[in-house]
């Protein structure tokens, strides 16, 4: 019976293992859009569906993929951390489940027609992996497991320099780390975008009109109300009355001429 329970009680650790959260942190040296629209939490798949299947990473010159297995969690080295930070664009993602990191590597050099290495980083096997500039690459390293503190440094200094190497020969690169001590990097989510300005249409649609008051002061205004109301009074009013005055005047310095009645002689009129 005991056996049995120890039996199950493994089992259960081995499938809490393969569903345990990866977490993930991309950087690279050109902006990539494809990250945009990918949440910060997802499943594996959908990050292999929405990146590692993604044909805008073979625009790179070189597509790195870093598996480093691990219980320490510890914050990587000082040149990872300001390779990342300096990075044009960098993200960090928490996955639900595993990755084959090896088969995703070589299904994306098949798709992008590029060289395909699969190796550990370290003096063992830099005499077997050559990097042939201006041809691209699809690398996947397989870190060794870290189990201790020391082992992590040793691990993540042969990983700086190795980074440091590839970054030189192919500048354009895009790099997929994961590995314990992730959580501990502060990477910035949102990438770098100009922003851009917003039309509020909902509120242009009701926008109020704007009083006279609200006027530019340089625009001159000339029909006022009180220059209307003047203006009627001197048509109106002034004006009939001038018209009116003026006639009056006129038949006063010119009276009218009486003429004589018909048949009436002025002659005959003083000799009688």
């Amino acid at each position: 019976m005991a056996a049995r329970l120890l039996t199950l009680a493994l089992a259960l650790a081995a499938a809490g293992s393969a569903l345990a959260d990866t977490s993930i942190v991309t950087w690279s040296s050109s902006r990539l859009t494809a990250l945009d629209a990918v949440p910060t939490k997802l499943r594996s798949s959908k990050f292999l569906d929405h990146i590692l299947n993604n044909d805008q990473l073979c625009d790179f010159d070189a597509v790195v993929l870093i598996d480093q297995p691990g219980t320490v969690n510890r914050a990587p080295s000082s040149h990872i951390a300001r390779s990342i930070s300096s990075a044009v664009s960098a993200r960090s993602f928490k996955l639900s489940g595993s990755i084959d990191l090896p088969n995703a590597a070589k299904s994306l050099s098949n798709r992008c027609g590029a060289r395909f290495l699969n190796y550990s980083p370290g003096p063992s096997s830099s005499g077997d992996v050559s990097l042939e500039e201006g041809k691209k690459h699809v690398l996947c390293l397989n870190m060794p497991k870290t189990q201790h503190t020391s082992d992590a440094e040793t691990h993540e200094s042969t990983l700086a320099a190795e980074l440091a190497t590839i970054s030189s020969v192919f500048p354009s690169h895009f790099i997929i780390y994961t590995g314990p001590g992730l959580s501990n990097l502060q990477v910035r989510q949102a990438p770098d975008t100009i922003p851009r300005p917003v039309i509020d249409v909902i509120n242009n649609t009701t926008q109020q009109p704007v009083k006279p008051s609200a006027q530019n002061p340089t625009t001159s205004v000339f029909f006022t109300t009180g220059l209307i109301t003047g203006l009627m009074i001197v048509f109106f009013i002034l004006l009939p009355v001038l018209i009116i005055g003026v006639e009056a005047l006129a038949s006063i310095q010119s009276p009218t001429r009486m003429d004589a009645p018909k048949g009436y002689n002025a002659v005959e009129k003083k000799n009688q």
